[in-house]
C-alpha cells in the first residue's frame, strides 16, 4: 500500500501533516477463553486538541476495520 500526501476532512494522526507534531501510541493486550479472543487497547495521543475532543465525545479513536 502506498500512502500519498493528502489531508483528510478530519484529523488523522500519523499521516503526514494532518496533526503536526502529534505522537500516537496504541498498546494491545490479548486474552482468550474457549470461545473468543479479547483485545484491550490503550490509546495515547500527545495532541491536547485531540485529547480534549475525545474527552468531550466530539472525536473518537477508531480502528480501520
Amino acid at each position: 500500500m502506498r500512502l500519498s500526501s493528502r489531508s483528510y476532512p478530519h484529523p488523522v494522526v500519523g499521516n503526514r501533516d494532518d496533526v503536526p507534531s502529534a505522537a500516537f501510541q496504541a498498546a494491545l493486550e490479548m486474552t482468550t477463553d474457549k470461545e473468543a479472543i479479547y483485545l484491550d487497547v490503550a490509546v495515547k495521543c500527545s495532541s491536547k486538541t485531540i485529547n480534549d475532543l475525545v474527552k468531550k465525545k466530539d472525536a473518537q479513536f477508531r480502528d480501520a476495520c
